[in-house]
């Protein structure tokens, strides 16, 4: 980053009144970060700054409200505005990039989602009935709306494949897989997390198991990553049954689910695992009273969305020893992501 006459954002407000403000208002820190994913800034700013100007030509919008949106992002350390009124990435800023590890422009593109947007602006529903409003709202679940709506589905699953990207470094560092002769990927998307595996692991082989409308185009990813010669593709629904395997991998499958159905999940998996098998669950374990979390925050998402739930250390345990499971180890990744492990006992 080459801005001149750099400025540090504001410092952290303490009055309490400030405090309130600032989170009252940072929704709308979400919708511009998602504007300049959408419109791809910094992809334009990784050979050099622009003008807002020069970016509303590029991208045909407008040059005063690019320059007011760029504006507010500079004083949140995202972007940085030199003296010529020119724009520059900052390290935040270039994680908005395409095409850098660790990006987080899906991200940012699904929380700025008008369906994602609408969802929360509905929230007493889900208060008041204890039920997702996104079914209330769309008349069908999630899972349908991706698989139906082909933009927003692009950008759902390349936000997970996002998230599995910036996970994978601590995981593999973290995880032996090297006692399993078959991974199965529960809920597997488009592969990335047992692609990952299997270049790191070359005489382990992988199942990917998910809806077959899920998994189309699955087999161009393995192909690309150089793993699809020891990976199968298997569809199928988890509430019916799983592929045999020595160790389970479920990423952000659980926590869409009320407590009986994550049951049934497990049970299946503890029906297809071999003798002394695995089962990991990627998922957010939630701290203790009153410290920040991720996983809180996640939790209302999930209570939005699907009625389902994050859940605590003891709660996961909970729903092991009810499925055939004893915990085995708890492994922080990042934030509140942990790897919680399950022995079939």
């Amino acid at each position: 980053m080459t801005g001149t006459n750099s400025t540090q954002p504001a410092a952290s407000p303490t009055v309490p009144q400030e405090i309130l403000h600032q989170k009252i208002t940072g929704a709308l820190i979400t919708q511009m970060i998602a504007v300049a994913a959408r419109l791809g800034i910094a992809d334009l700013l990784k050979d050099g700054p622009l003008t807002a100007q020069e970016i509303a030509s590029i991208r045909n919008v407008s040059p005063e409200a690019v320059y007011r949106v760029l504006r507010i992002l500079a004083a949140e350390g995202i972007f940085e505005e030199s003296q010529d009124h020119r724009f520059h990435l900052t390290p935040v800023g270039d994680i908005l990039r395409e095409d850098v590890p660790g990006s987080l422009r899906m991200w940012a593109m699904l929380y700025g989602a008008d369906w994602h947007w609408a969802a929360m602006a509905n929230s007493m529903y889900s208060v008041e009935t204890g039920e997702p409003v996104f079914p209330h709202l769309f008349g069908t679940d999630t899972f349908d709306f991706f698989n139906t709506h082909e933009e927003h589905g692009r950008v759902f699953y390349g936000a997970m494949t996002q998230l599995t990207q910036e996970l994978l470094p601590v995981l593999l560092e973290s995880y032996d897989f090297s006692p399993f002769a078959r991974v199965v990927d529960v809920g597997a998307g488009h592969g990335s997390l047992v692609a990952a595996i299997l270049d790191r692991y070359p005489n382990i082989r992988g199942t990917l198991f998910d809806l077959p409308v899920v998994l189309k185009h699955a087999s161009e990813f393995l192909s690309r990553a150089g793993v699809s010669e020891r990976c199968e593709l298997v569809g199928g629904d988890f509430f019916e049954s799983v592929p045999r395997g020595d160790a389970y991998l479920l990423k952000f499958i659980i926590h869409d689910w009320n407590d009986e159905q994550s049951r049934t999940i497990l049970r299946n998996c503890r029906d297809g695992i071999s003798d002394n098998g695995r089962i990991l669950l990627i998922e957010n374990v939630l701290k203790p009273l009153n410290q920040p979390c991720p996983g809180k925050l996640m939790d209302v998402t999930m209570m939005l969305m699907e009625g389902g739930r994050e859940r605590s250390e003891a709660e996961f345990s909970t729903l092991f020893n009810d499925t055939g499971f004893k915990l085995g180890r708890v492994m922080p990744l990042l934030g509140s992501m942990c790897v919680i492990e399950g022995v079939a006992v």
